[in-house]
């Protein structure tokens, strides 16, 4: 079964959805109406995002053309739009797809100035400029912050710690001597996030933790000012240097994840901390964290999760993996997940790319045998649809996760019967917690999520979606097998 469209919003005669499926016809109408050769038009493709582009068809889903972003700006909050079609369309119908892309530009990934839109088809070329291109190069001055890696410090850290690939990467330079370094990872610059990692030489240890301080806040100055205004940072819940410097600065305890961390002996929680432009005047307190020894880790009662898991006399979960057994057609399984995307009220990102429940073409469907791999879809007695579940990333002990029921079916218990089942599982392959993020504007999960599990917090402002930012809510389900100590955090 090939890729298929997806639609993600519609004027009065077109749909614009993803990209994918009509690749082909839109190299073959660049190369026809532009006269480029196959490189030329691949190096086109190339400078436009492609979760950002979208196909055009009529509303019998008929190819037209595309539209996309290229000269992207996501600090400035700007870029060029390109819109490209088979045959000419008329002024109206021009505006129509413009119009409702810019709206979903500002609305998805926030993007409100446009610099230039380029129109081209057999018979028409031509560029209409918008707003004048503004050129300001911020800098961090910070006597401190040396900007870059240091290789020195660089191979230091990397005998004993993995160096993630940092975005506005500094070095940490005192006295003369290079002492570690900061930078960001996941920069979601829709959403106007990231987050800060920063790491030391062992022989730091003894540094004035205040001068540390300081230095992360004049880095994070920097940061705020070209455009990513959360900042979060995970410490260790017994990381006594960290968490003395982290007092210091204007970061805020928002949140913490349970069991979210090991080490060789313990099994310990994350804690969560954001900085924000807006100073904050009073502090949220770190509640009382407990660590567990492993040696006290008794809760695994099976090794491999149910590739099936009975919800009720009428649902139950089924592993892809499980689907040849279980006589499952997993074309059905996708047709259904993709009408169930396209009814949902919110803008989806990405535009021109779709995540699947299942990656066609690989006969194990992409999945690995280790348990955060694992994905369940929610099928009927007749194998109808009916939703999924996911893990998204797990280390040993604790699990995040993410489930979704179709529109036909909320609010009528069955999320609150999967996601307990699904608990249950996941207590029964050993982990101690597991984790759900919910977003501020999902009434319906919030709900959900408050009948099943308690709220540890929440990020402020750092989901853009329909033109807001929204809060960012952190539930965690604890084992009901802990000893009873571990459960009053």
């Amino acid at each position: 079964m090939k890729a298929m469209f997806i639609r993600k919003f519609e004027t009065k005669n077109f749909f614009i959805g993803s990209f994918d499926f009509f690749e082909s016809l839109t190299k073959n109408i660049i190369m026809e109406n532009s006269k480029l050769t196959e490189d030329k038009v691949q190096q086109i493709l190339y400078n436009m995002p492609n979760a950002y582009r979208g196909a055009i068809t009529d509303k019998k889903y008929n190819y037209l053309g595309y539209i996309g972003i290229y000269n992207y700006d996501p600090i400035f909050k700007r870029a060029s739009m390109r819109l490209e079609t088979i045959s000419n369309l008329s002024l109206d119908e021009k505006h129509e797809i413009i119009d409702e892309y810019r709206d979903w530009l500002k609305n998805s990934i926030n993007i409100f100035n446009i610099l230039e839109i380029k129109y081209v088809s057999k018979d028409e070329y031509y560029i209409l400029k918008n707003d004048k291109k503004v050129n300001l190069e911020l800098k961090c001055s910070s006597e401190f912050l040396v900007k870059g890696v240091n290789e020195s410090v660089k191979y230091s850290i990397q005998m004993h710690h993995k160096i993630p690939n940092l975005k506005f990467p500094f070095t940490i330079r005192y006295n003369d001597i290079n002492i570690g370094i900061i930078g960001l990872t996941n920069v979601l610059w829709a959403n106007e996030r990231a987050n800060m990692n920063i790491i030391f030489v062992n022989k730091c240890q003894k540094i004035n933790k205040n001068i540390i301080a300081n230095v992360i806040e004049e880095y994070l100055k920097f940061i705020h000012k070209i455009g990513i205004y959360n900042i979060t940072f995970s410490i260790q819940s017994d990381d006594k240097f960290m968490l003395e410097i982290i007092k210091n600065t204007k970061f805020n305890y928002y949140a913490q994840i349970p069991f979210g961390t090991y080490d060789e002996k313990n099994i310990k929680s994350n804690l969560l901390f954001e900085h924000i432009p807006e100073s904050i005047k009073i502090k949220n307190n770190i509640p009382r964290v407990e660590n567990m020894t492993k040696s006290s880790y008794l809760f695994k009662s099976k090794d491999n999760m149910n590739l099936v898991l009975k919800v009720d006399n009428i649902y139950r979960l089924v592993s892809p993996k499980a689907f040849k057994t279980e006589n499952i057609n997993k074309d059905k399984i996708i047709f259904s997940h993709i009408r169930a995307v396209q009814d949902r009220k919110e803008f989806a990102i990405p535009l021109g790319e779709d995540k699947y429940i299942l990656q066609y073409g690989n006969e194990d469907y992409g999945f690995k045998r280790t348990v955060m791999n694992y994905s369940y879809v929610l099928l009927d007695n007749d194998n109808n649809y009916c939703g999924y579940v996911n893990i998204l990333r797990a280390n040993c002990f604790n699990a995040e996760i993410e489930i979704g029921i179709i529109p036909t079916l909320q609010r009528k218990g069955i999320g609150t019967k999967v996601i307990n089942k699904f608990y249950d599982e996941l207590f029964s392959v050993g982990f101690l917690s597991v984790t759900s993020i919910v977003f501020e504007f999902n009434i319906a999960s919030i709900k959900l999520h408050d009948r099943v599990s308690k709220c540890y917090g929440k990020r402020t402002k750092s989901y853009y979606i329909n033109g807001k930012l929204w809060d960012m809510y952190y539930y965690t389900k604890i084992n009901d097998k802990l000893r009873e100590k571990y459960l009053n955090f």
